[in-house]
């Protein structure tokens, strides 16, 4: 089974959810909650991390930790087997309490922290189960702008972002009405910007061969990139290479050429079926294929709609 790739290095920033096997309750009453806060904080101590913000839900649990050290799975390993033995022994049960693996997505602190921050608290007011984020008693939000709070909380590094706690709290609650634009993380496990991914380049290409989740999504070519190397070409050639190098969805391949999912559809399973038998068409994807070769830098998620409007400029004005 295709597993995401995992990458740890000290003062790393993750947005971490684990949820109850097959969507259970992984805290049944308060003293569930109260255990797993003081199993984090002594993990926190042990493993040497601290959490951003939390937000502990019945079935499922948000954290946005910084790891000093490069050991996430180590603290993970510990955070979660100690809580599911000890719960299990309380409630009298067996097996598994977690859903699989848990998710860590590696954050860019400085494109997409505040907004998790607030994502995260935001997390029983979106379910209905409170008007304001203050009002949950199992989130991190009620200390900031306190002087206590659980050793593990950081407080300071969200707080230098505003002039008060107030201000972080008013921002927050700016969220109740709105839906912020989280996009999703590039193979299911980096969030951040286009520099901020190119740093682990190496590392996501020294595991190409293995099978992890998202793999497409890290060795995509630009969108860009394939503009330069399709604008002179045919419009059904485009769309499948769009398709297939691109990683665009049919919808948005739609979208470039003012053209129906259906009619997007159709028009790249024809090109599938020239290849079987069109020299020529083969010979233009072969070349594509070698050029692609040598780039391996993909494009900007939060830039993708800006991209596609220039692909699509440009592949009206040619054709």
């Amino acid at each position: 089974m295709a597993r995401p790739l995992r990458i740890e290095y000290p003062g790393a920033f993750y947005h971490v959810i684990s949820r109850g096997n097959e969507r259970k309750a992984i805290f049944r009453e308060a003293g569930d909650y109260e255990l797993f806060l003081k199993i984090l904080e002594d993990a926190s101590d042990q493993f040497n991390t601290s959490a951003h913000a939390y937000c502990l839900m019945p079935n499922h649990l948000h954290l946005l930790i910084q790891t000093k050290e490069a050991n996430l799975s180590n603290f993970m390993k510990r955070l979660l087997g100690v809580y599911t033995m000890r719960f299990n022994r309380k409630h009298k049960r067996h097996g598994h309490l977690f859903q699989g693996r848990y998710k860590a997505i590696l954050i860019d602190q400085d494109s997409y922290f505040l907004q998790l921050s607030r994502y995260i608290h935001l997390n029983p007011v979106k379910a209905k189960m409170v008007r304001l984020p203050q009002d949950y008693p199992w989130s991190s939000i009620k200390f900031f702008g306190k002087s206590n709070g659980p050793s593990f909380l950081q407080k300071d590094f969200t707080l230098k972002s505003f002039n008060s706690a107030k201000d972080y709290h008013a921002f927050v609650n700016e969220g109740v009405n709105t839906d912020d634009f989280i996009p999703r993380p590039i193979g299911g496990c980096i969030l951040g910007s286009e520099s901020f991914i190119q740093k682990f380049t190496k590392q996501i290409h020294a595991n190409k061969d293995r099978e992890i989740s998202g793999k497409k999504q890290f060795l995509k070519p630009s969108i860009l990139k394939l503009q330069a190397l399709l604008h002179r070409k045919e419009k059904s050639l485009q769309m499948y290479c769009y398709w297939k190098y691109g990683c665009l969805t049919q919808k948005e391949i739609g979208r470039i050429f003012s053209r129906t999912h259906a009619a997007v559809s159709q028009n790249i399973h024809r090109f599938k079926l020239r290849l079987k038998e069109d020299k020529t068409a083969m010979q233009e994807i072969a070349e594509i294929q070698e050029q692609l070769k040598c780039h391996n830098l993909r494009t900007d998620p939060t830039n993708l709609a800006n991209a596609l409007e220039s692909v699509s400029g440009l592949v009206h004005h040619d054709l």
